[in-house]
């Protein structure tokens, strides 16, 4: 086989100069170029021998697909590797005990695989950014500089070690769609670099610590998807730097708390299924930068929505399930709102015409309703409107109306219809009207 120059010839390789040393292997399943993305994926197994590339500072072999077999435990002699991307494989087999010996990794990326057993206690000395499979170990906390935690999407049980607190310096921890289980620790308060939170997707339980109120610089919680109950810890309300809420889905009683009225930054508050009951505070209409809010299925007995609503500048408004009753009150026409969501409620009377002057509307969706009319000419504005659901109510008449669009060439076509089960007359014909 002809001699060929694996520095200046093989792609993906580079080389110290001098004294032209392997010293970065990169070739990810994905490679983006300025023009268009090349799959590059590559079947096989990790070559043992590449542990024997002792200026290696960059691995990464992320994202090849068919790339299977287990983590040659050679690779723990890279004594100078810094950074080290195997994510989104076929793997299997432990984390090699040998990793121990790799003294300069900062960042090590293993999530996505069909990785097993514990995670080496003494693996963590020198990273600033984490993402791999395995059990939490309490030595986390021993992570004094790093910045970056990702260990989502992974199979990873048990519960998030106290030590955790310690991490003084954790900007993002991103520990969702796992199967963790237990309380979120108290010693969440000092995590005082934390910015990002995402714990979704998981199993865990008991409320939220009011510690967590004295996180200085959190811009996200995002604890959607898991079991956790008791009320919501007013000591949120101090979090001012806070952009998003996502609470949705577990299992949170009581009132909602008014101190999040102070959260100035504040854009999307979702708190939709779950137990909380009215009256909804008041103090929210201070939330000036909201965009979304959520606060779908849940007991509130609304009866109507508060007028205070119509000072915020909302883009997305959902109150399914809240007990709305009687009319639809005619200050939403003069919003600005793109997605409106008050299904599963009792509301009644005429769609109204008004809605015409939602011209941003473009995802609107009544159904489960008592709405008892015809579909009001109007509707022809909603240009922009693409997915609409009025179906369970007690509409009636002609089509034109959502099939014709006053503009010749609107934005965006229809992704979705539903306006089943009314008493609209040969549907299907109407429906051949539609214009291309």
């Amino acid at each position: 086989m002809p001699h060929t120059d694996c520095c200046t010839l093989w792609e993906g390789i580079s080389c110290s100069t001098p004294p032209g040393r392997v010293v970065n292997v990169s070739r990810p399943g994905l490679f983006s170029d300025p023009d268009s993305p090349v799959d590059t994926s590559m079947s096989g197994s990790l070559s043992p021998f590449l542990g024997n590339l002792s200026f290696l500072q960059v691995l990464d072999l992320s994202n090849l697909k068919y790339l299977s077999g287990y983590i040659p435990p050679e690779l723990g002699k890279l004594s100078k590797l810094n950074y080290m991307f195997l994510e989104t494989n076929n793997l299997t087999g432990p984390i090699p005990v040998a990793f121990q010996g790799l003294n300069q990794l900062k960042s090590l990326y293993l999530s996505n695989n069909g990785l097993s057993g514990t995670v080496p206690s003494d693996l963590f000395n020198n990273f600033t950014s984490l993402s791999l499979l395995g059990l939490i170990p309490e030595t986390i906390g021993e992570l004094k500089n790093i910045a970056y935690i990702d260990l989502s999407e992974n199979q990873i049980a048990g519960t998030i070690p106290e030590s955790i607190g310690r991490l003084s310096k954790l900007e993002v921890l991103y520990l969702n769609g796992n199967r963790l289980t237990g309380k979120i620790p108290s010693s969440v308060d000092g995590l005082v670099s934390l910015q990002f939170i995402r714990l979704s997707e998981n199993r865990m339980t008991g409320a939220i610590p009011p510690s967590i109120g004295n996180l200085p610089v959190i811009r996200s919680l995002v604890f959607e998807n898991n079991r956790l109950s008791g009320k919501i810890p007013s000591t949120i309300g101090h979090l001012t730097t806070l952009n998003a809420i996502y609470f949705s889905n577990n299992r949170f009683t009581g009132k909602i708390p008014a101190s999040l009225g102070n959260l100035k930054n504040l854009q999307s508050l979702d708190l939709s299924r779950n137990q909380l009951y009215s009256p909804i505070p008041s103090q929210l209409q201070k939330l000036q930068t909201l965009q979304d809010l959520d606060l779908s299925f849940n007991p509130l007995a609304l009866g109507s929505i508060p007028d205070w609503f119509k000072k915020l500048r909302l883009f997305r408004l959902l109150l399914s399930g809240t007990g709305l009753k009687g009319e639809m009150p005619n200050w939403l026409s003069s919003t600005s709102i793109s997605t409106l969501d008050l299904s599963s409620n009792s509301l009644t009377g005429k769609l109204p015409s008004w809605m015409g002057n939602m011209t941003n509307l473009s995802f609107l969706n009544l159904s489960n309703n008592g709405f008892q009319s015809s579909i009001p000419d109007e509707f022809k504005n909603l240009t922009l409107l693409t997915d609409v659901d009025l179906h369970s109510n007690k509409l009636f008449g002609n089509l034109n109306p959502i099939f014709l669009k006053s503009s010749e060439f609107a934005l965006g076509h229809y992704s979705s219809i539903d306006l089943s089960y009314n008493m609209f007359e040969d549907a299907s014909m109407t429906t051949l009207e539609t214009t291309p």
